[in-house]
């Protein structure tokens, strides 16, 4: 529930999202991955590893947002 997967954001395959997980406009997702409740996948982000809840990252390969 409360999934937003953005325009051109690539899920490839087996990909779990938790409730309001958002992924964001270009970003890929690579497979069998876990992306845990509430967490934000920046835009253009290659998500490589699970996420836990409430994680917010960016950047490729995709790390937690500082600042």
């Amino acid at each position: 529930d409360g999934v937003h997967v953005a325009p051109g954001a690539t899920l490839c395959g087996c990909v779990t999202l938790d409730t309001d997980a958002f992924v964001g406009a270009g970003a890929t997702v690579l497979p069998r991955l876990h992306i845990g409740a509430g967490a934000v996948i920046g835009a253009g982000a290659v998500v490589t590893r699970d996420l836990a809840p409430g994680a917010v990252v960016t950047g490729t390969p995709a790390r937690p947002r500082t600042g």
